[in-house]
């Protein structure tokens, strides 16, 4: 039988913090090197396959200290507009 209970994750205020400077820090390599931003960092979310993100200035191994899931729920807190604490911004 498949369970059906809700799977929690949780991580500290420093290392959401970290996430946040660590996309930013992708980001401006992918378009330093002409990439789609947009597209490499959200092909490596659905395949965490590390091809899609650049080794120019270690955003490759920058990014893979993290979770897909955390950097996910990073990415949704800030398009909805929710802080750090839970609340509205």
């Amino acid at each position: 039988m498949k369970d059906s209970r809700t799977k929690v994750f949780t991580l500290g205020d420093s290392s959401k913090l970290e996430i946040k400077e660590a996309i930013k820090t992708v980001y401006d390599a992918l378009v330093e090197k002409k990439y789609d931003p947009l597209r490499q960092i959200s092909g490596y979310i659905i395949t965490e396959d590390p091809a899609y993100i650049t080794t120019h200035k270690d955003a490759r191994n920058i990014i893979q200290r993290f979770s897909r899931y955390d950097i996910l729920e990073e990415l949704i807190k800030s398009y909805v507009g929710v802080k750090n604490d839970g609340s509205d911004t």
